[in-house]
């Protein structure tokens, strides 16, 4: 019989075989401390079974955040292209778009590469909103060293327009311990 300071344990399970938690742990994708729940364990048990099996441990994301905007702002009747060089092979993660108000749909985004070829939106045309700040989830990959162009163009006759595209990019760095 328990009292009210005794806590039942269950046992613990013996260390699964490589291909069991090399599946757990990047095919399903469950992280040390969910596969710990599992064999009722530590992560650190789990963190030493990856190693005694010379399974990749997962690392983190680096992430960034890339700003399209011009200081000035996009002058009337111009179209103008921004442009960055990836620092690391990564995805993108999401694009947010301002559009200040007056742009009435005159101004239109999108994100090419080098080649021309329009990544977003999907559809492969443009943007263009008014008096609004939109997130879209926006995933892509690109290369170490892929040029990535945001368009602008300002088909306003009469007036300059302050649009910002801000890109998230993140890399997972894995660990490989040896």
């Amino acid at each position: 019989m328990l009292n009210e300071r005794e806590v039942k344990r269950r046992p613990k399970l013996s260390r699964p075989k490589k291909d069991v938690l090399n599946e757990l742990y990047w095919i399903k994708m469950l992280s040390e401390g969910q596969i710990a729940l599992h064999y009722h364990v530590e992560p650190e048990t789990i963190i030493e079974w990856l190693i005694k099996y010379d399974i990749p441990l997962k690392g983190y994301y680096e992430s960034r955040q890339i700003n399209f905007r011009r200081e000035t702002g996009i002058p009337a009747a111009t179209e103008i292209i921004l442009t960055t060089q990836m620092p690391f092979s990564c995805n993108t993660s999401t694009v947010v778009l301002h559009f200040p108000p007056g742009c009435n749909g005159l101004v239109q985004v999108n994100l090419q590469l080098a080649n021309g070829t329009v990544i977003f939106p999907y559809d492969g045309k443009f943007i263009a909103l008014d008096s609004a700040t939109q997130m879209f989830e926006f995933e892509y990959y690109l290369n170490s060293g892929t040029i990535l162009d945001c368009k602008i163009s300002n088909t306003d006759d009469t007036n300059a327009h302050d649009v910002q595209v801000i890109v998230s990019i993140k890399r997972l760095n894995v660990m490989s311990v040896k």
